[in-house]
């Protein structure tokens, strides 16, 4: 469970907040791209053996999961800026 940042007038600022998440989600979604150029090809690994490749290609998909993570949890965390600052915008 992710513990959300709680926006409040001693805190820090919800547009801020949201600004710097969103950011960092725009770096995450170049890097997965990024990443998928590296998604591992036969060619480079036939000559290590004959699971090599089978290897490298699981070691891929666990890279590339986990920085596909990361990138769920800051989208989860943006919708609930979000939500705060628009729920604050009401009152």
């Amino acid at each position: 469970m992710i513990l959300f940042p709680r926006i409040h007038n001693n805190g820090s600022d919800g547009d801020k907040l949201f600004q710097d998440v969103s950011s960092a989600i725009a770096s995450l979604r170049q890097s997965i791209a990024q990443l998928r150029n590296t998604e591992p090809h036969a060619r480079d690994y036939y000559v290590l053996g004959d699971n090599a490749y089978a290897k490298a290609s699981n070691e891929y998909v666990e890279r590339l999961s986990k920085v596909t993570q990361v990138l769920k949890e800051l989208e989860d965390i943006q919708e609930s800026i979000l939500d705060q600052i628009e729920s604050r915008a009401k009152r």
